[in-house]
């Protein structure tokens, strides 16, 4: 089972904050690492451009981005996948995803194992360390231990927290990551802090899962960052598009 670590994302790891949010408050980047236990080479690395309220998630291997565009309107929130060596794509709206997770869920309760039965309903411990701005979620079955930094003006930590709420739960429904609900609630008590994590340990012991990730903040994004942004929009003309099945072969 992939865990829910890919974890470009954007709720782990050590974050370098600058001193300073640009004037929108949208555009910025995060770079991550995760590494498994006692290991120094991260098992995968991502960047994440957030550039105008559309976020694009670059994962190095295998070369794959996503794109997210947030829900407007009555339209849902969607994703496009593409698989830049295959010149593939494909999209899943959030309301699709919100709808498999259900059924997951579902299925989760009525497992005999009790971790599958946290994991659909996670219940922590919750404490926040203002002098040291270490945050912890404590459970028998799992813990989140966060170093964290001061967040940004609202407008980018919308789109931030939005972002990391729906990509916890695409890593659910396509890389058979675990359940994302304690994700989740991490998330929420960092937004409720206008915080952003600056390092995490996961820690599941009866999986002997034992990770950590670190991100890199930056609170702008370059000319290179806009070309391959450049580069994404060409992609998303030109791939052919395939239904998800399809792409995960």
């Amino acid at each position: 089972m992939r865990h829910d670590f890919h974890i470009g994302i954007v709720i782990l790891g050590i974050a370098v904050v600058a001193s300073t949010w640009p004037a929108q408050g949208q555009d910025f980047r995060i770079e991550t690492a995760v590494y498994e236990k006692d290991t120094d080479k991260p098992v995968t690395t991502t960047v994440t451009l957030f550039e105008s309220g559309v976020v694009y998630d670059f994962l190095s291997e295998p070369n794959q981005v996503a794109v997210f565009r947030p829900a407007a309107g009555d339209q849902p929130g969607r994703f496009v996948l593409l698989n830049v060596d295959q010149e593939i794509r494909t999209e899943l709206a959030t309301d699709q995803i919100d709808g498999l997770l259900k059924k997951l869920k579902m299925w989760s309760t009525m497992q005999s194992d009790p971790f599958q039965k946290f994991l659909a309903a996670p219940k922590f411990d919750e404490e926040y360390d203002s002098a040291t701005g270490i945050l912890t979620l404590t459970a028998d079955a799992m813990t989140y231990r966060v170093e964290t930094a001061h967040g940004g003006e609202a407008p980018a930590m919308a789109i931030y927290r939005e972002f990391s709420d729906w990509y916890a739960r695409l890593n659910t429904v396509t890389q058979n990551a675990m359940l994302p609900f304690a994700r989740l609630q991490l998330n929420a008590a960092l937004d409720a802090r206008g915080r952003v994590p600056t390092k995490v340990h996961l820690l599941v012991p009866d999986q002997d899962l034992d990770l950590r990730a670190e991100h890199t903040f930056t609170w702008r994004i370059s000319r290179t960052d806009r070309q391959r942004i450049d580069e994404v929009q060409r992609q998303l003309r030109q791939f052919k598009l395939v239904d998800n099945e399809t792409f995960r072969k």
